[in-house]
């Protein structure tokens, strides 16, 4: 390989590292991505079991204890109000705990907009789980 050929071909990959680590400091956080499961999981689940594995334990330990109807009516509501194709925007660690704000596609009453996510994730038992979240959108009439 001749001399001009190496230095264009450093030049290249010079341009390609620059422009592939844009997208590794893009790659996602390791609790939005349980968020997202959860999201995922949610919308396929045909029993409560299937996600209660997402919830911190105050939550995890109720659910896990209903049982037959009970625990059917609780799926359905954790169902109504469904979001998705969320994107976790912003971020801020606070010791064992992740608040994260986003966007998502809100389905509700037959109707679908736009609304804004407020997640909260803590870190127990070795995993990352949802405290609470709750989404939120003004829709115009």
């Amino acid at each position: 390989m001749n001399r001009t050929a190496k230095l264009t071909l450093s030049a290249l990959m010079a341009v390609a590292a620059i422009l592939v680590s844009p997208m590794v400091r893009a790659a996602e956080s390791q609790q939005a991505i349980v968020f997202y499961h959860y999201i995922r999981d949610l919308y396929y689940a045909k029993n409560l079991n299937q996600i209660t594995k997402f919830w911190a334990k105050p939550t995890r330990e109720p659910l896990e204890a209903l049982k037959g109807q009970a625990a059917k009516y609780k799926l359905e509501e954790l169902k109504v109000g469904y979001v998705y194709k969320p994107k976790i925007n912003v971020q801020r660690m606070q010791g064992i705990r992740c608040l994260m704000k986003g966007t998502a596609i809100a389905n509700d009453l037959g109707r679908t907009f736009p609304c804004s996510l407020d997640v909260i994730m803590i870190f127990e038992e070795g995993s990352w789980r949802i405290e609470h979240y709750h989404w939120s959108a003004t829709i115009n009439q």
